[in-house]
């Protein structure tokens, strides 16, 4: 077999396997990502934040869902709770307009712990520590998607609690 040849096999087998949808959506939406993305990735793929939003929470508006992302407004020094620069994306939340069923989320439900809500019981909580995704359904159905830091970036990124303010403190415990 020529080199060319099996340069050309190695290169078709490794793009066949980075081709390969293994469902592994699991820490980031539509190429954002909690505490790798920055605000100059999140503009160029959704475009730049209204005026009207503010530094640290910007909402965009599609048909299938109002998307807010969160950014970082500096390291623990400032105040945000997380030790990463400003503009660094803190997480995703999708409201979907269109509400699916949980089996229609493709993902893989085994590592989501399930909890009823104590005060709403027709929702249910499910969220995946391990990966950083959680989401909210009423009823059966899928009303909210939050992409967030996993356990592991948590304990790595996340400034002492002493002295950050609430929202940071409720961030933290809840995702």
């Amino acid at each position: 077999m020529k080199p060319t040849n099996t340069l050309l096999i190695i290169f078709v087998l490794f793009a066949l396997i980075l081709s390969l949808d293994i469902n592994v959506k699991a820490d980031g939406w539509n190429g954002i990502y909690p505490l790798k993305s920055h605000r100059k990735d999140v503009e160029r793929i959704l475009g730049r934040c209204a005026p009207e939003n503010n530094s640290w929470n910007c909402l965009y508006q599609s048909k299938e869902q109002n998307i807010i992302i969160r950014y970082s407004i500096g390291d623990c020094k400032s105040g945000s709770g997380w030790n990463v620069p400003e503009g660094t994306v803190l997480g995703v939340t999708l409201y979907l307009k269109k509400k699916p069923e949980i089996v229609d989320l493709g993902f893989d439900l085994k590592g989501f712990v399930d909890e009823e809500d104590p005060e709403l019981p027709e929702y249910r909580n499910f969220f995946n520590k391990k990966t950083g995704v959680s989401f909210v359904a009423r009823s059966g159905l899928v009303t909210t998607i939050y992409y967030t830091p996993t356990e592991a970036e948590k304990i790595k990124y996340a400034c002492e609690t002493k002295g950050i303010n609430n929202l940071t403190r409720i961030f933290i415990k809840t995702t």
